[in-house]
């Protein structure tokens, strides 16, 4: 699953999308999911980056991946379009 973004600048060149690896979820205590950012031409632009859900996030989450990506990408400090 792939969300769009405002643009941040990398290494490789502006990212505008954050992608969703893979995800290891700890019922009833968490979830951690493993993102990397891509630019338009849906090219990795940064290293994998591990991220997870605060507690109230998770509490919240009723299995909506747009959800934890757009919680993550907030978490992160990044902003989903």
């Amino acid at each position: 699953m792939t969300i769009n973004i405002e643009p941040v600048s990398c290494f490789n060149g502006p990212a505008v999308k954050l992608e969703g690896v893979n995800a290891q979820v700890e019922l009833g205590v968490g979830l951690k999911v493993v993102v990397v950012l891509k630019n338009a031409a849906n090219e990795p632009v940064s290293a994998n980056l591990l991220a997870s859900l605060t507690p109230e996030q998770y509490e919240a989450w009723t299995g909506d991946d747009a959800y934890v990506l757009q919680s993550v990408a907030t978490n992160l400090g990044l902003y989903p379009l």
